[in-house]
């Protein structure tokens, strides 16, 4: 694997050969499936074009705790997968969590393993024990299922950047306006570069569209996909460590612990119902006023891959089995194309992956080194595995980098010029939305971080402060 860096340098690099060449398959939409799909083809040794109309993981990939069975029954599939991810893929990034089912129920157990614990009947005294914050409902019990979670945007930029390594000519904030057709046949893309406004055409051999339930609205007599609503809630309202699956009117509400919060997802639009839903089975209620952050996203209703013509292949999925339809809508796109090999992405790792066992444990020798503490350095491998070192190049060349950031005592400021330089953040959202989420960072202090970088002035920085405010 080559250079994963998605530097401003290397942006200008793919668009060029973007422009210049002919790639066998050009996708269209950098949510997390996109990327697979990217890098599904380019790990076969094709030619590769990535178009990202945004910032990578900028729709429903980007959500900050997304399990990886599904937030319901897991099938064999997701299991699989997210046995592939917590083994070799992304090690680094996948964490697993108890989950507490209100439900005594018993699950398949050879559905659910997978390399974590078994799920297992607790009694009601038990079920208080593990999330002392519930509301007793009889003599009733609870199930205890282990699952895994990730950051869906740490995910999707890894893929990105893996893509990018195996040769994929990758660019965000390049929004394509309408496809190139030779008779019937779809033969490429027109495409506006919105850094600057201009615009060109990529020429490819197929298109793959994975723009996601993001990507447009529904067409005549195709129902929307459907939302979900995502709300970021203080951990101390329950008071234990095992995450919550709770059946509701529409599917299933999910309740994460992330670090010191809790991230509740609920189906439909409403921010209210998640918290009328947690009062059903919480002691105490949960105030609107606790709510720190809510999102809505729209989810695709199932995985297909669909031809829609010569030279076009029409993608939507979700993150449990994202690798899996990727390499379906790769065989869909290659179809015409002679001596296509078959996937590889079960046996790839992503980036930061490599040599995690070598550095899984280091921390404290990491930290000694930097002079930075060792849960800075914990935090750090979390979220690059063993690619820790380039954010800890830039502490060695500038200490003033190894400092907390302003209002985020949980990042350094050595990530986020690392945001820029490495993982493709072309505006202050990009950093506090999908590179630092959740972690209150005052905008003021990463714009003086990123304007060096992305050759900002003081008129320009100004702007993207007053936007993130």
């Amino acid at each position: 694997m080559g250079n994963t860096w998605l530097s401003p340098a290397r942006r200008v690099a793919d668009r060029a050969r973007l422009a210049d060449g002919v790639v066998d398959v050009l996708v269209v939409g950098g949510g997390l499936l996109g990327a697979r799909v990217a890098l599904d083809a380019a790990g076969r040794g094709l030619a590769v074009g990535l178009l990202e109309a945004r910032d990578w993981a900028a729709g429903s990939s980007g959500r900050p705790a997304v399990l990886l069975s599904g937030s319901g029954t897991p099938t064999r599939t997701a299991v699989r997968e997210r046995a592939l991810l917590l083994r070799t893929a992304a090690p680094h990034l996948v964490r697993p969590v108890p989950l507490l089912l209100t439900s005594s129920a018993p699950l398949p157990s050879d559905v659910l393993t997978g390399g974590l614990p078994r799920s297992r009947p607790l009694s009601r005294r038990a079920a208080l024990a593990a999330v002392p914050g519930l509301r007793s409902h009889g003599g009733a019990g609870a199930l205890r299922r282990w699952d895994a979670h990730v950051d869906g945007a740490r995910l999707t930029l890894a893929v990105v950047r893996t893509a990018a390594g195996y040769g994929a000519r990758v660019l965000s904030r390049a929004h394509v306006t309408g496809l190139l057709r030779a008779g019937d046949a779809v033969v490429g893309a027109r495409v506006t570069d919105r850094t600057d406004e201009s615009a060109f055409a990529v020429r490819a051999r197929s298109v793959v569209l994975a723009t996601g339930a993001d990507g447009g609205g529904p067409t005549d007599g195709v129902p929307a996909d459907p939302l979900v609503t995502g709300v970021l809630l203080p951990t101390s309202i329950d008071g234990g460590d095992h995450g919550l699956v709770l059946p509701v009117a529409g599917g299933v509400l999910t309740a994460i612990p992330l670090g010191e919060q809790w991230v509740v997802t609920h189906p439909g639009p409403d921010a209210g119902a998640v918290l009328g839903a947690l009062d059903r089975v919480l002691v105490r209620r949960v105030p609107a006023e606790a709510v720190v952050a809510v999102r809505v996203d729209r989810l695709p209703r199932a995985e297909e891959v669909t031809t829609a013509g010569p030279g076009l292949v029409v993608a939507a999925g979700r993150l449990p089995t994202a690798r899996v339809t990727a390499a379906d809508a790769v065989d869909a796109a290659t179809a015409g194309l002679p001596g296509v090999p078959p996937s590889r992405t079960a046996h790839l790792p992503l980036v930061g992956a490599h040599r995690w066992d070598d550095v899984r444990d280091r921390a404290p020798r990491l930290a000694a080194d930097a002079d930075l503490s060792t849960a800075a350095v914990d935090r750090l491998l979390r979220r690059h595995g063993d690619r820790v070192a380039d954010v800890l190049a830039l502490v060695r060349a500038d200490p003033r980098l190894g400092r907390p950031l302003p209002g985020a005592p949980g990042h350094l400021a050595a990530e986020v010029v690392h945001a820029v330089t490495a993982e493709g953040a072309l505006s202050l959202d990009d950093v506090l939305a999908r590179r630092t989420p959740l972690s209150g960072a005052d905008p003021a202090a990463v714009a003086a971080l990123v304007a060096g970088p992305l050759g900002w002035d003081a008129g320009r920085t100004a702007r993207e402060v007053a936007s993130a405010l």
